[in-house]
Parts: C-alpha cells; structure tokens; sequence
C-alpha cells in the first residue's frame, strides 16, 4: 500500500507540469513553452508507455518531441525513462526553437524583429516570445497595415485593404512584399500619366516622380485632379481669346474628357494656330490682289464740251457714236463737211451785219 501510494505521488508529480502549465502557445499552435512531463526510475514502464502516448496524441506537440517520444515507445524501458527524465527537455527547446524561426520566417515586419530579439536570448526569452509575444507583434503588423491604406496610393490602399480582410498571413505577405510590388506599380503608372497628360498633369507627375513614394501617393490621391482642372482652365481661356479654328478645336475639347484636354493642349493648338494664320493669310492676300485689280481697271471718259444732237429724219445722216479711243463722234457729212459748216458761219455773220446796220440808220433817221 506505501509503494503504491509513493508511485502515484510521483505520477501526479510527473503529469502537473503539463497540468498546470499548459502549452506557452496554444491558441496559435506553437509549440510548447514550459518543460513536459518526467518519470521516475521507480514508476512501472507501462506508466511511462501512458505518459509517452499522452505526449503523442497531444497536436500541440511539437516534431521533436513527437519524433523523440515515438523512439522511446518503440525502445526499450530504459529508453522510456531517458526520454522521459532528461531528452524530453532538450528536445522541446529545440521545437520551440524551431517553432519561432517559422514565425519569423513567415511574420511581418513587426513578428520578425520581435522574432529575433527572442532568438539571440535565451530559452526563457523564446518562451515568452512564443506566449505572448508574437500576437503582440501581429497586432503591431495588423495596424501599420492599416496605417498604411489609410496614405498610400490607389493600388497600394487595395492592396492593404484586401490584405486586412483576409487575416494575418497575407498581412505579412502584403507588409514584405505586396506593398513594394504596388508601390513600384503606381510609380509606373504616374510615368505613364507624365507621358500623356497636359503641360499642368505633366509637371505635376515629374515632380513626384522626383521624390519619395509619399508624393507619388499625394499625386494620385489629390495633385492629379487639381492638375487636369488647371489644364481644363487653361483650355477655357485659350478658347476665348483664339482665332476661329482655335476656338473651335478648344470648346470641342471642352465637351470631352480630360483626355481631350491633354490632345489639344499638346498638339490641338498649335495645329489651329497654324490653320487661323494660313486662313489670315490668304484673307490678305485676297484683299491685295482686289485693291490692285481696283487700281488697274481702265477708265471710261466722256468730253464735257460735246453734245450730241439729233440730226433731220429726212438727212439720212449716221448717229453720233464715240469709239474706244475717246475720240468726238462725227455725223454723216462726208468729208466736206467742215467747208459747209464755215459757210453757213459767214452767212449768218453777214446777216447779223446787215440787221445791225439797218438799225443804226434807222435810229439815225429817226
């Protein structure tokens, strides 16, 4: 009855580590953080083979041990009390170990430093790390994740977002790698903006593209659309105060979108530029050419002193006529005509003698 009662002490001494101090990181898996059970020499070996099969059905069991255990059940007692009184130890720090090298491995930024402090230390130290030092270090992942969304860029701000949705490991995945990936794609993007956009976008992009990700960020987020509305302001007064074909290529651009805007001002409006001087021009030249025209048409003169009067119906003389050269039409007359106009002269001239001779008798006699 006394040994039996010895051997039970001893069994319950044997099981109240894993009792009373249960795995450092159950709720995530880890491995164990505090030492497993131990036996005695004085414990029977199908006592042992129990504590053993316990170690092997807990999941929470690390390789190791899970490795090491299967080998004692399988050896000898001796091996079983081996295991079981020392090995047991050194095989669970080298799980725990084992356990904190994958979650660095696979944790963000924040799990990874936290990792390493824990593995220059010692074996309390990983302990601690594993107990509640890693949730701790996930929680610090989750909120520069989210810190993250809430400044960065279209593509970077999706990314984070789907990241949080989907738990821890694509956070870490987002926080190591996805983050850069999105980053460089909006640089890339911003490029291709700086490519196309108008004189405003374009200066816009390039003085991002000159700087850190926090102002490509602030480009795509706000310093576009304050650009693109530059350029639509600068379209606007272009269209005011252009020519026609200038007004017209401006208020088309208007009625569209922003790439519109950017087409005119990078090569719209230079072309009506190049369409109202060519139409100013040939108006030039047209008004020349019609003033010299003007200045060249031959001029029609008539003489003030000729007069044309109607000759006899029954004479049978031409009408008076005027020919291009200006010269005095002349009637019918034939050629001796000037000899019967002096004639009748000197026949009216005497008659005008005559009358003005017979007057001055007359009055004499009176």
């Amino acid at each position: 009855m006394k040994l039996s009662r010895v051997s039970a002490v001893l069994t319950a001494a044997a099981l109240a580590p894993a009792i009373l101090f249960p795995s450092a990181a159950s709720a995530t898996g880890n491995p164990p953080a505090t030492p497993g059970v131990s036996a005695a020499d004085s414990q029977t070996d199908e006592q042992n083979k129990d504590l053993i099969k316990a170690m092997l059905a807990d999941p929470k069991e690390g390789p190791g041990i899970r490795e090491a255990a299967q080998a004692a059940l399988d050896g000898t007692p001796e091996d079983r009390v081996a295991f079981l009184t020392v090995k047991q130890h050194a095989v669970r720090e080298s799980d725990e170990r084992v356990k904190l090298t994958q979650l660095m491995s696979t944790g963000g930024p924040a799990v990874r430093a936290a990792a390493g402090a824990a593995m220059s230390g010692d074996r309390k130290a990983v302990q601690a790390f594993l107990a509640t030092g890693y949730e701790e270090a996930k929680g610090d992942d989750m909120v520069e994740a989210a810190r993250i969304a809430e400044i960065a860029g279209p593509l970077v701000r999706k990314a984070a977002d789907e990241a949080l949705r989907s738990g821890y490991a694509k956070v870490a995945v987002f926080l190591n790698s996805g983050r850069a990936k999105a980053e460089s794609a909006e640089r890339v993007q911003v490029s291709q903006i700086a490519e196309t956009g108008g004189p405003a976008v374009r200066k816009a992009a390039l003085a991002a593209l000159d700087g850190n990700y926090a102002g490509i960020a602030a480009f795509l987020n706000t310093g576009r659309a304050k650009a693109e509305s530059a350029d639509r302001i600068r379209v606007s007064q272009i269209a005011e105060t252009g020519g026609p074909a200038v007004r017209k290529a401006a208020l088309a651009a208007l009625d569209g979108n922003y790439a519109g805007i950017a087409a005119f001002l990078n090569s719209g409006h230079a072309k009506a530029l190049e369409t109202d001087a060519a139409a100013e021009k040939k108006a030039a030249e047209d008004k020349a050419a019609a003033e010299k025209a003007e200045r060249e048409k031959p001029a029609t003169v008539t003489p003030a002193n000729v007069t044309t009067t109607p000759a006899p119906a029954t004479t049978g003389t031409t009408p008076v006529t005027t020919d291009s050269t200006d010269r005095l039409a002349y009637t019918g007359g034939g050629e001796d005509l000037p000899w019967q106009v002096g004639g009748a002269a000197a026949a009216l001239a005497a008659g005008a003698a005559l009358v003005a001779a017979s007057r001055r008798r007359q009055g004499a006699e009176g």
